[in-house]
């Protein structure tokens, strides 16, 4: 996160206010402070709105009786540097800045049905960890903002 802030900020100060400003937001901050009842709710209402947007993906996630910190707790911990390419996080946070912590949610259930096709070949939570770890490869949301976005606002709808 900061090497990102750095790279696109003029300032080390500016990189460090807004690191403290990014951390200090609430799914963030409970990810950092190991905040268990917070990042509880956060999955909760990831699996529900996973449940609404690809119920067949949720379902076989559900069958394999793999709990979503396995593969999503670095995705938020890192608020996503590590999964998306920089273009894509950064246009996140721009959004996350205006709408809220939820934009963060979305982003995740966009992510995972993005992925669906090969999730739905895994049957252990070390493959599940794999898919999501790699990335989304060379899909249709690589390297473009806008359909990345709109991925995440239609993550939100059914």
């Amino acid at each position: 996160i900061a090497a990102l802030l750095l790279l696109t900020l003029p300032t080390p100060s500016a990189s460090f206010s807004a690191l403290s400003n990014l951390l200090n937001r609430p799914l963030p901050l409970s990810f950092h402070t190991s905040d268990s009842g917070a990042i509880s709710r956060t999955y909760t209402l990831f699996t529900s709105t996973l449940k609404l947007k690809s119920p067949r993906l949720a379902k076989h996630l559900s069958s394999l009786q793999i709990q979503p910190s396995a593969y999503l707790a670095n995705m938020f911990t890192s608020l996503f540097t590590e999964n998306l390419s920089l273009d894509n996080a950064t246009r996140l946070w721009d959004v996350m800045v205006f709408e809220g912590d939820a934009v963060l949610v979305r982003a995740a259930v966009a992510y995972m049905v993005e992925l669906e096709g090969k999730l739905f070949g895994v049957k252990t939570e070390g493959e599940v960890r794999a898919v999501v770890e790699r990335g989304l490869g060379s899909g249709s949301l690589v390297g473009n903002e806008d359909a990345w976005m709109g991925a995440v606002r239609g993550a939100g709808k059914a």
